[in-house]
Parts: C-alpha cells; sequence; structure tokens
C-alpha cells in the first residue's frame, strides 16, 4: 500500500518496479523495513501525491528519459 498513491498516478511504475524487485532481490526487504521503522511515511507518501497531481507525469517523463 505504500506506493498505492503513486502507482495510480503511474501505472508503468508496478511495471518497472517489479522488474527492480525482481534484479535486486534484497529491495523488497529492505523497503518493507523501512515502512515498519517509519509508519507514517506511506500517509504521507499519499497525502503528497494527492497534493501534486503533477508528480506522476513528472515522474513517468524522468524514467522514460
Amino acid at each position: 500500500m505504500m506506493n498505492q498513491g503513486f502507482v495510480e498516478a503511474v501505472p508503468a511504475f508496478s511495471i518497472i518496479n517489479q522488474g527492480f524487485v525482481e534484479a535486486v532481490p534484497a529491495f523488497a526487504v529492505i523497503n518493507q523495513g523501512f515502512v515498519e521503522a517509519v509508519p507514517a511515511f506511506a500517509v504521507i507518501n499519499q497525502g503528497f501525491v494527492e497534493a501534486v497531481p503533477a508528480l506522476g507525469v513528472i515522474n513517468q517523463r524522468l524514467l522514460e528519459s
């Protein structure tokens, strides 16, 4: 649920993220630990995406470049 807002803004992110996790198996564990250590992160991330709708577009362009 951590990146739900981001994934909704950038549909391709889930595919890109999946490939990254497969390439770096430890990433999933590290990411999980971070979310557990900072419970508010998911809420903050969601609010940020909702406050800045253009973030999805900006990120998509960065990923494509």
